[in-house]
């Protein structure tokens, strides 16, 4: 098992920057996108994990799964010892890291990665039953602010953060993220294939 060649199934939130990591050579292996908009349909998420998990397997790969999200088959999709996640509940915590995370979603922050910043539309107006005044509504009721969190590896996207503040009358934020957590989880998982190769 320590020979087989690792390849990553990521959320696509974290496609930017990731890729911004194998550009700098921090990590270099392949990495499989699955859409974001698939968390609007927990299902077909676990379904199409389990799918490229098991045809990635097939080609005698180890699996590392970049991923944020939080429902409970994420354990079994992890069972397999050649499948290992990085450990975050979801992707803003891989960037900000747990406390610096928890602060800004107590604080009321509805936090924007660049993904989610230029379809916000698109995402934010998915959720089942919702159109665009309950929507509305039901985001100012849970948050405060909208919080993007700039990562460098694209520029801000000022028009579309503005459009999006309006469309939900509330402010928004640029709040600077440096990409050091997200290569320390994905150095930490990598870690663990290792120990268990020699084990």
């Amino acid at each position: 098992m320590p020979d087989d060649p690792i390849v990553a199934i990521a959320c696509s939130v974290l496609r930017l920057e990731l890729e911004t990591l194998r550009e700098q050579g921090l990590i270099n292996f392949p990495i499989r996108f699955l859409d974001s908009r698939l968390h609007m349909d927990p299902e077909e998420l676990h379904a199409q994990m389990a799918r490229s998990i098991q045809e990635e397997r097939r080609r005698g790969c180890r699996v590392l799964l970049i991923y944020g999200d939080c429902h409970a088959h994420m354990v079994d999709l992890a069972a397999d010892r050649c499948v290992v996640r990085v450990g975050a509940i979801n992707c803003g915590e891989m960037l900000l890291g747990k406390q610096r995370y928890k602060a800004l979603l107590k604080s009321g922050a509805f936090l924007l990665s660049p993904e989610w910043t230029c379809r916000w539309r698109d995402v934010l107006l998915r959720f089942p039953g919702l159109d665009s005044d309950s929507a509305g509504e039901m985001i100012r009721e849970m948050h405060s602010r909208f919080v993007y969190l700039n990562t460098l590896t694209c520029p801000v996207p000022h028009e579309a953060l503005k459009q999006c503040a309006d469309f939900f009358l509330l402010p928004y934020e640029i709040e600077e993220v440096s990409l050091d957590l997200l290569l320390a989880v994905i150095q930490e998982a990598l870690a663990r294939f290792d120990s268990e190769g020699k084990a």
